[in-house]
């Protein structure tokens, strides 16, 4: 884990021959782990971790609404967190935690469009409601749904604007 850097500087490297980005590999990363967080999350998850959740995407439709991207950016990481420790499993937060830093730049370049902060949304409210009723399956959909959707916007609405198709 403590490599990180290096390991950052290969990806960036091998970018040019496999065609994905860094984001995108960060997508990746995030699928593999938060899929399975929020389907422990639905069948462990407290009253207290809920509770979170709700204030978490309350603040999150608030930023949208103010055009506020930075608090919109840490409410929604904040959000992806709880549900990592919802999940009732030290060692899943713990592997994404690493990532932490990397994730900022990228949803914040992802969070400058309203289309793709509506998206995160709408997502967000579906595992939010698929947790709260306990339906480990539909969280763990309505995730892989969420990051599905983010990669998409990310390839609609980022690597397409930029001029050589690569993220900054």
């Amino acid at each position: 884990w403590t490599a990180l850097e290096a390991l950052v500087r290969a990806t960036v490297h091998r970018e040019s021959e496999t065609g994905r980005t860094l984001p995108e590999r960060l997508i990746e990363a995030r699928r593999l782990v938060e899929v399975g967080a929020a389907e422990l999350a639905a069948a462990r998850r407290t009253d207290q971790d809920t509770a979170r959740l709700e204030a978490q995407l309350a603040e999150m439709t608030a930023a949208d609404e103010a055009g506020d991207v930075d608090a919109f950016v840490a409410a929604d990481l904040a959000f992806h967190d709880t549900v990592l420790h919802a999940a009732g499993n030290g060692l899943i937060a713990a592997l994404l935690d690493p990532l932490s830093r990397l994730l900022v730049p990228a949803r914040r370049q992802t969070s400058e469009f309203d289309d793709i902060r509506r998206h995160a949304l709408e997502y967000h409210a579906a595992i939010l409601e698929a947790i709260r009723a306990g339906d480990a399956e539909q969280a763990r959909r309505a995730m892989h749904d969420h990051i599905e959707q983010t990669r998409d916007d990310l390839r609609g609405y980022v690597l397409k604007a930029e001029p050589s198709g690569q993220a900054a």
